[in-house]
């Protein structure tokens, strides 16, 4: 799976960096024939972070289940449910996921399935992009916890992966 171009275009989104026409176009047509079994099935063992950190494990498909929805939501222009089957099914079952890993473990709110993947879906929070989670109530908690350098938040997480996480700010999603 050639994820380049799915790393520039997180990229210009985190930099601010309008999306053409062309971009929008792919997001909405040929990204979802690309992702089509990430909600389902673990098929990228491996994701290479635009910051260069690699990841293995259940953090490749968090990260591109969650940039995929900051994708799909800047490219539709819209916050609420987007009318594509695959977009569609990304929200709900990384909200799903989210929500059972909160009521499951003993862990802090806001805390995903391990420190990496928190740092993935943070900023679905703090943009608040999943509309049936309190996305910005999370976010100050988590935001709080990872600023202070909380172990159950941060340790072992590379710091520019977690620069990058925290500087994703809300730019009319």
């Amino acid at each position: 799976m050639d994820l380049y171009k799915f790393n520039d275009l997180i990229v210009k989104i985190h930099n601010h960096t309008p999306l053409t026409q062309a971009e929008k176009a792919y997001i909405k047509e040929d990204l979802p024939s690309i992702l089509v079994d990430i909600p389902t099935i673990h098929t990228v063992r491996e994701y290479i972070h635009p910051v260069g950190v690699r990841l293995t494990g259940a953090p490749p498909r968090s990260y591109i289940t969650s940039y995929a929805l900051i994708l799909a939501k800047k490219a539709f222009g819209t916050r609420e449910l987007i009318d594509h089957p695959l977009y569609e099914t990304i929200e709900k079952d990384l909200t799903l996921h989210i929500m059972r890993g909160s009521y499951e473990y003993d862990r802090p709110k806001g805390y995903y399935c391990c420190k990496i993947c928190t740092m993935a879906v943070f900023p679905l929070f703090d943009l608040n992009l999943l509309h049936l989670i309190s996305g910005k109530q999370i976010a100050e908690v988590v935001r709080q916890r990872i600023i202070a350098r909380e172990p159950f938040f941060t340790q072992g997480v590379p710091a520019k992966l977690i620069d990058f996480t925290l500087s994703f700010q809300d730019q009319g999603l």
